[in-house]
């Protein structure tokens, strides 16, 4: 398939029935009162989702308070989530200081599990405990993490992530959160990384993941050459 045939296609299978998009809401003092301010105005300016994280672990509650107060003063129903380490994050979610989470990484090789002190087994019991408490759950994979953490075992990008996308619908996820994120400069340095990229969101859409796809980082800041790896 080419780029247009995906897009087509990711378009017409989406499992969201409405696209929406996320906000990051931070503050380099983690100020209460300014991450509220900044929550209102993004839920007033259409945002479905909003998420923090902390610079010192221990403002994760006040942080992920704020944003919660904040959002739900300019928009009510937008979500909101801190993303902190797991352990912390669903002692978070059960307090109902947040309404989902997506951190919760997956592989494609059983090696980048274990260096990870995780497994399969571990996040969908995670996910359980998440779901326990009514908290909507994505997992979370990157295009190129394997090859990243030297434990790819000579498999494709493009698989690997296939396996990540079947262990989250076998995990009960409602949907993943993809697009490389902060992989991405692997994919974008290669021929067809980027059209990768956008298979592994239509393999989501296939088998019934909400797909939240975006990543950190840009190959380029040239339009024509971010536009050319797009193509590729």
């Amino acid at each position: 398939m080419n780029v247009l045939e995906m897009m087509m296609g990711l378009a017409k299978m989406r499992v969201r029935r409405t696209p929406a998009n996320q906000a990051h809401v931070t503050n380099w003092r983690e100020h209460p009162a300014l991450l509220a301010a900044d929550a209102a105005e993004a839920a007033l300016r259409g945002f479905a989702e909003i998420e923090t994280t902390v610079r010192v672990a221990r403002s994760a509650s006040f942080n992920a308070l704020a944003i919660l107060v904040g959002s739900q003063t300019g928009r009510g129903g937008v979500l909101t989530q801190c993303a902190v380490e797991e352990a912390l994050g669903l002692r978070l979610a059960m307090k109902g200081l947040t309404s989902y989470a997506e951190t919760l990484s997956v592989y494609g090789t059983e090696r980048a599990f274990v260096d990870g002190d995780d497994t399969p087994w571990s996040k969908t019991f995670l996910a359980a405990a998440y779901a326990s408490r009514g908290i909507k759950i994505r997992f979370t994979s990157g295009t190129g993490s394997e090859a990243l953490m030297g434990l790819a075992e000579g498999r494709s990008m493009l698989y690997l992530e296939a396996r990540c996308l079947l262990v989250t619908r076998g995990a009960g996820s409602q949907g993943v959160q993809n697009g490389s994120i902060s992989c991405i400069a692997l994919p974008e340095s290669l021929p067809g990384g980027v059209r990768a990229v956008l298979a592994e969101n239509l393999m989501a859409s296939m088998i019934g993941l909400e797909v939240a796809s975006g990543n950190d980082a840009l190959a380029s800041h040239s339009d024509i050459r971010k536009t050319a790896k797009l193509m590729l």
